[in-house]
This record gives structure tokens, sequence and C-alpha cells, in this order.
């Protein structure tokens, strides 16, 4: 087997236990609190304009990751996002 072969083969099962891994946090009450305190905290449906240029960074960058964990928990869980809308 070449090397890039092993290298893909390793990605997709990275993937694939990342995936496991939020399906699993999803299927407790509990791990979709952790997963709504993580996206409100982050400000995800938030605008980051600010008066300082400083402030206004910062909460992009927190938004930013914010954003990254909501495309996490939609790829392990397309319908988590209308889940939690409808909680609220």
């Amino acid at each position: 087997m070449d090397s890039q072969r092993r290298k893909d083969d390793l990605d997709e099962a990275r993937l694939l236990r990342e995936k496991l891994d939020m399906q699993w946090l999803l299927s407790a009450p509990e791990g979709r609190r952790i997963v709504g305190r993580i996206l409100a905290r982050t400000k995800v449906l938030k605008s980051t304009f600010e008066q300082s240029h400083a402030l206004a960074s910062f909460m992009e960058g927190e938004r930013n990751v914010g954003l990254w964990w909501l495309a996490e928990v939609s790829k392990a869980d397309p319908n988590y996002p209308l889940l939690a809308q409808q909680k609220t």
C-alpha cells in the first residue's frame, strides 16, 4: 500500500471516529446541553460588530470556533440545529 493511500485511510478513519464521538455526545441530554452552552457562549447567531476593533476581532474569533463546532455537530446530526430551536 502506498503512503498516500495509507494517509487517506487514516484520515477517513479519523473523520469517522470524530463523527461517532459527536453522535455519542448528542445522544444524551447532558451532551446536548453541553453543545448548546458552547454554541450560546460563542454567539454563533449574533453580530460581532463593535466600536472597538480589538473586541470585534475577539468576538469574531469566538464565533469562528462556534461555527466550526456547529459544522461538526451538523455533520453528526443534521437535525440537531432544528431540534435545538424547537426546545427553546
